[in-house]
């Protein structure tokens, strides 16, 4: 893990100009042997640091790391809207701020981080950082209207089978000031595996799909070494393919795709187990039972008598990219 002292040593290195050892400890004040030491944190941070026999030390491609005053000066007069703190490591800008907040106030405090250690991204999962190459940060803000404020509810009261009140309270989406309606789509997330499991079992009771089916029985694209794996196992969460979020960059995980999209993902994925052998609730197997069935049967039949009102479809499958009027953010 970086240093503070390794970062300032970084920085004096970030043109990707040769630095002697001699001038670089003249410039922290330390020994050069000490500096020799620091500089080892380079390489478990990702940088490549070559070390030039007889004339010092060189950044293999310079780094543009965060300059506060560079920053406020971007923002010109806009930086007046917020309190500005970059550091360089911390192990999360959203904790660091909750603690500042105890003791302080955090309203428009803006923290930006070169590297951040620790703190928890979709899912759960860590964020991957790169001295010199990420940007993470949090901003603190006041909501005086409450947390209630912030909520988005779309309400239906059913009675006898029918419908007697349908509307919308609060925001569907804050960015963009989109009130919350009777038919704001929302993202169900994980929710949406009961919904596919329920599609799937319509058609096995129909008779148009069994569980025994290989994959590849629907999925002529796929390779043939997935021939092993079955509908049940999508549905048991037991196929062993890969999590396409842990193959697309984490800059990705908010995007919508396509069906198309996550099966060129997957198919090219070696299988994180053999069918069957494991179970992992992942995304990748909900996704692709859900995604293509004969003739699009889940997609087209299933979705569509599960939730059907007044000839209108209340299931829908999200396959469109970006912000959408309709659509919860």
């Amino acid at each position: 893990m970086l240093t503070p002292l390794g970062f300032r040593l970084l920085r004096r290195l970030a043109d990707g100009e040769v630095h002697s050892g001699e001038a670089l400890a003249t410039a922290v004040g330390m020994s050069r042997a000490r500096v020799s030491q620091v500089l080892k944190e380079a390489d478990s941070a990702g940088l490549r640091l070559e070390r030039i026999r007889g004339r010092g030390y060189r950044l293999h491609d310079p780094v543009p790391f965060l300059d506060r005053d560079a920053i406020v000066a971007a923002l010109g007069t806009r930086a007046k809207a917020v309190k500005l703190d970059v550091v360089d490591a911390i192990d999360s800008t959203s904790s660091e701020l909750n603690r500042r907040a105890a003791r302080e106030d955090v309203h428009r405090r803006l923290l930006i981080a070169e590297w951040q250690t620790a703190g928890r991204g979709r899912r759960g999962r860590g964020w991957t950082a790169i001295a010199g190459g990420s940007l993470t940060f949090s901003l603190g803000w006041r909501f005086e209207q409450g947390a209630g404020f912030l909520a988005g509810l779309s309400l239906a009261v059913v009675r006898n089978g029918k419908v007697i009140k349908a509307k919308g309270y609060g925001l569907a989406n804050l960015e963009w000031n989109v009130p919350a309606t009777a038919d704001t789509a929302y993202q169900l997330a994980s929710v949406s595996k009961q919904f596919t499991a329920t599609a799937i079992m319509l058609l096995v009771e129909e008779g148009k799909l069994r569980l025994s089916d290989s994959v590849t029985k629907h999925f002529a694209e796929l390779p043939a070494a997935w021939s092993n794996i079955t509908v049940r196992h999508l549905l048991t969460m037991t196929s062993g393919i890969k999590d396409y979020l842990n193959v697309v960059p984490p800059a990705e995980w908010r995007n919508d795709f396509t069906h198309a999209r996550l099966l060129e993902i997957m198919k090219n994925e070696p299988l994180d187990f053999a069918a069957g052998d494991n179970g992992l609730s992942l995304e990748r197997d909900r996704d692709l039972a859900g995604s293509h069935c004969p003739d699009r049967l889940v997609e087209q039949e299933g979705r569509l008598r599960i939730g059907v009102e007044s000839g209108r479809p209340r299931i829908h499958v999200v396959t469109d990219l970006g912000f959408h009027p309709e659509r919860s953010g």
